[in-house]
């Protein structure tokens, strides 16, 4: 009980709870017994800390051991704080997780090309120039300037955008189009509608099981399309809802936004809409799901993962009439991708990848084997300056590519597509140590996700890493767990623009049968051709006519004028 009050005094998320350092606090002091007492606000802020920051700086000893054999990247990470100062942490990922290094107050200076490329400069010789394989930063001009001149000043070293945030804004454009940003709009339109009515809530979690429509992700694009997702996910528990005889009595089912949000689950022609708007994006979140994972080296497989996703969207639109569609979206992610991450690192690292790479060197597409050759042979020349280990690596990637000598071996061939890359170069590699280590330096690479300035870098640097720590534990735990999404957030957010619980409780609803013809609900009472603006006669039950529906669906008031104030609270869409 008392533990509780403190949750609720002091305002404290409930997901705390479910940390483990929470719970080993916990067992702490009850193994301290009665006398305990509770730290400072002093000692919480300066010795306590002092003595966190010495304890989480011992984890940097176990990445370094990952830095020496694997290589790292090195990830800038900019944002700016409620005070207006602008912050970039600096990350460097390998095999054995994220290690957070420090944050630093940019505020103050000119922040140009030059000045962020000495600044990842000093931070590329703490961690060890040759460690450093690849600085992953921003997509902005400044960025890709500062990316130059590193590369420049240390000609090993590799630079590369952002492939979460190149993805997220193929997703972003993709949701621009004219024939998905209306049906996001209205899918928007419903969630928000339903969140803000306490017992419409209520009775939609019953209908799905206690589950929820909207699924915060770790970007805003990716939790629309999320939110999309579980929408079609329960199609059936919505339209139950909007027809049963709770919604009909109740005084919403009469209001303007009401009656809208009730005309587009009902329509046939907005539930199209999504399931072609989840055909273009759903390669896209799989993608974004993998690059966005810390357990496998996502450089590997991002390659065939984008020609895959490409794939699956050409074939979601197999219909004719549906070609200016594809095109429009195939436009944005080839312009997307290739504009941003065309990078021969990647390349080289699906060249590395047996799994992926020998299927489609079987397949007999010769073309794409000599273009990722082409790229392993630019990283190769750029990475590796002796020239006599740079000579054996291109003796052994002929034995690899040609699957002889070592390659050979029958556990190696087997496991090809089984292993982790990094696993299946380790296990079976050795008798070409200089190209399992090149390999393995290559394949590792990371695409990226009121204190003083010194206190608040202290706190971040332990809450970082230790959080870090436990979502690595996490993650590793969960492996061969379909049920976990890496992309979403665990813990529900209500402040998602998917999500406005600021409306008054009204009354709710209840399910009906599952076996209507839905295209008939909806040319009974007109939901589609409502949305579309016409004045057509309403329907007054749903079983008139020819149509076999055996549910009476009657309302009690003539539909009324939408309001301004229906019009404030809802997005306006686009014609």
């Amino acid at each position: 009980m008392q533990w509780a009050l403190f949750f609720y005094e002091c305002g404290i998320p409930f997901n705390v709870a479910s940390s483990r350092q929470f719970q080993i606090a916990i067992e702490a002091s009850c193994q301290y017994g009665s006398g305990y007492k509770p730290p400072s606000p002093y000692e919480l802020r300066e010795p306590l800390l002092r003595d966190c920051v010495k304890e989480t700086k011992e984890l940097r000893k176990q990445h370094e051991v990952a830095w020496k054999e694997y290589g790292c990247t090195l990830m800038s990470d900019g944002w700016s704080d409620r005070r207006g100062r602008h912050l970039i942490n600096l990350i460097v990922n390998s095999p054995e997780g994220t290690y957070f290094l420090e944050s630093v107050d940019a505020s103050s200076e000119c922040q140009d090309a030059h000045m962020i490329a000495d600044l990842l400069e000093k931070r590329i010789d703490d961690v060890g120039r040759n460690y450093v394989v690849q600085v992953v930063t921003d997509n902005g001009a400044n960025y890709k300037a500062a990316g130059k001149i590193l590369m420049d000043r240390i000609p090993t070293l590799h630079w590369s955008p952002c492939a979460c945030h190149c993805l997220d804004l193929m997703m972003e454009d993709i949701g621009k189009l004219k024939a998905f940003k209306k049906p996001i709009a209205r899918g928007r339109r419903v969630t928000t509608f339903i969140y803000r009515h306490g017992r419409i809530l209520s009775l939609m979690r019953k209908a799905t099981g206690g589950l929820d429509l909207v699924r915060p992700a770790a970007t805003r694009f990716a939790t629309s399309f999320l939110a999309l997702k579980s929408l079609v996910k329960h199609k059936q528990a919505l339209r139950s809802l909007f027809t049963s005889q709770q919604w009909v009595g109740n005084k919403l089912a009469k209001t303007a936004a009401g009656l809208n949000v009730q005309d587009i689950v009902l329509s046939a022609e907005w539930w199209h809409a999504v399931e072609d708007c989840l055909r273009a994006s759903g390669p896209l979140l799989r993608v974004l799901r993998l690059a966005d994972g810390d357990e496998v080296p996502a450089i590997s497989k991002m390659t065939a993962l984008m020609r895959f996703a490409k794939e699956k969207i050409n074939q979601g639109f197999p219909q004719q009439n549906k070609e200016p569609l594809l095109k429009m979206v195939m436009d944005i992610v080839d312009k997307r991708w290739e504009t941003q991450m065309d990078h021969p690192l990647y390349g080289a690292a699906l060249y590395l990848n047996p799994g992926k790479f020998f299927p489609i060197k079987d397949s007999g597409d010769d073309a794409l084997v000599g273009e990722l050759r082409g790229c392993f042979n630019d990283v190769l020349a750029k990475t590796v300056l002796d020239v006599e280990i740079r000579n054996k690596i291109d003796a052994q990637y002929v034995l690899y590519e040609a699957r002889r000598g070592t390659f050979a071996n029958v556990m190696a061939i087997q496991n090809m597509d089984k292993r982790n890359p990094l696993d299946w170069w380790s296990s079976y590699g050795g008798r070409a140590i200089d190209l399992q280590r090149f390999s393995k330096r290559i394949i590792h690479t990371k695409k990226r996700n009121h204190l003083q300035h010194r206190i608040l870098n202290d706190n971040v640097f332990v809450s970082y890493n230790r959080k870090n720590l436990d979502r690595f534990q996490k993650r590793h735990e969960k492996i061969g767990d379909k049920s976990y999404d890496p992309l979403v957030i665990e813990d529900f957010d209500w402040g998602t623009e998917w999500v406005d619980p600021t409306m008054p409780p009204p009354e709710g609803a209840q399910g009906c049968p599952d076996d209507i013809d839905w295209e008939a609900v909806d040319e009974a009472v007109g939901a589609s051709s409502s949305l579309q603006g016409r004045n057509l006669p309403r329907a007054a039950t749903m079983g008139r006519g020819p149509s076999n529906v055996n549910v009476h669906y009657q309302r009690q008031r003539k539909r009324s004028a939408p309001s301004t104030t229906f019009l404030d609270d809802y997005d306006l869409e686009d014609d």
